[in-house]
């Protein structure tokens, strides 16, 4: 950033960009007083960021995204409800609320590139970040941001107590197909007692805003009885009598040995190729040196067998790959069988598994409007 000046190619709403001055920003008179009305909903008239999204959606005002013409948010259906319209998200509020442009001041340096081959940089400390005041003018006044900043921080979730979400990043909306989120919610009566407490997971998407999905919150523990009772499915299925397993074994046994008879003629018919067309660049050597050929004829005969011998050479390669992988075959799938049924009685004895464990045995956790779960997990597919 160069002097302080605004070099990102979208001017954030409420301004635009000026036209005689570059990188300068000015006044957007046909929104601004949306994003005045916004900080003031919220520093003056104790509306959430949700409830604030609430009111501009009713209004049907214009999202920023379809206001600027963003390509990203056009293509981005999360921003969609199920009839089509674009909606304003409480997070896009809660963005705005925190954003020193709206008081004159220009921010950079929020990024430091760790490596140049590395395209995403990692976020630095507030502290580190470099603001230019007064470089354009303000929407808005510095005793409301005041306010406002006033406010969020008391809502800092900084200084609340950090939740753990064993699930993380596995479970999602059978609705629309979102990642679901995880959050601490309670519950309390009129006098202020909490009567429930605990981790839910909600739609992704409706997270943002309500009416873009129609699923439902769902508590964490009855995703997590799921899971057992999913997995316990599972190991019952692998319990299997010596008898059983010796017959399963035997069967097993036969399919790989057939299959490798069949690997092992075609391997020995590209062998036979392969000496064949050996013979036959070793003749054409013969040729060249007697000078039965040309030069020029023998260098395109040659390509033409080189490529021939350069494919049946590959093909053998991996047909001898074919008869190793067949031979570990049933044993090394029983063995990663046992290793995964082991892992998953282990979890079944854990009270409070954690993120790490579950990734290993699940794959992913689904629910939809009804509580429908369906839990698809890694060693199934085994």
């Amino acid at each position: 950033m160069k002097a302080g000046e605004y070099q990102a190619g979208i001017a954030p709403y409420g301004y635009k960009k000026d036209t005689e001055i570059k990188n300068h920003l000015v006044i957007d008179e046909n929104v601004s007083y949306i994003v005045q009305e916004i900080f003031d909903m919220y520093a003056n008239k104790g509306m959430s960021t949700i409830k604030i999204a609430d009111e501009l959606n009713n209004r049907n005002i214009t999202p920023p995204g379809i206001y600027m013409k963003m390509p990203n948010t056009i293509k981005n259906l999360n921003s969609k409800n199920p009839d089509g319209r674009y909606l304003w998200l409480r997070t896009q509020i809660g963005s705005m609320l925190k954003n020193q442009v709206y008081i004159g001041n220009v921010v950079s340096g929020k990024k430091e590139q760790i490596s140049p081959k590395i395209k995403k940089g990692k976020m630095k400390e507030k502290s580190e970040y470099i603001i230019k005041e007064n470089m354009h003018e303000p929407i808005i006044s510095k005793e409301l941001w005041n306010k406002v900043q006033e406010k969020l921080s008391s809502y800092n979730t900084d200084t609340r107590k950090k939740y753990e979400y064993p699930l993380k990043d596995l479970v999602y909306c059978g609705e629309c197909g979102n990642k679901a989120r995880f959050q601490h919610n309670k519950s309390k009566t009129k006098s202020g007692k909490v009567c429930w407490e605990g981790n839910c997971a909600v739609c992704g998407k409706r997270a943002d805003y309500r009416s873009l999905c129609d699923n439902v919150v769902i508590g964490e523990k009855i995703l997590m009885n799921a899971v057992r009772n999913a997995i316990i499915e599972e190991i019952k299925k692998i319990e299997y009598t010596s008898k059983e397993l010796k017959a399963i074994y035997n069967n097993a046994q036969r399919k790989a040995k057939s299959t490798a008879n069949i690997i092992q003629s075609e391997l020995s018919n590209k062998n036979k190729e392969l000496n064949k067309i050996e013979d036959e660049i070793k003749c054409l050597y013969e040729k060249k040196v007697t000078r039965q050929i040309s030069i020029d004829k023998f260098k395109e005969l040659y390509e033409i067998m080189s490529e021939r011998k350069m494919k049946i050479v590959q093909e053998i390669e991996k047909l001898n790959n074919e008869i190793k992988n067949n031979k570990k075959g049933t044993k090394g799938k029983n063995k990663e069988y046992k290793q995964m049924e082991k892992l998953a009685n282990e979890f079944l004895k854990i009270e409070n598994p954690d993120n790490e464990i579950l990734k290993k045995l699940v794959k992913r956790v689904v629910f939809d409007k009804n509580k429908k779960i369906t839990v698809e997990l890694t060693f199934s597919q085994i």
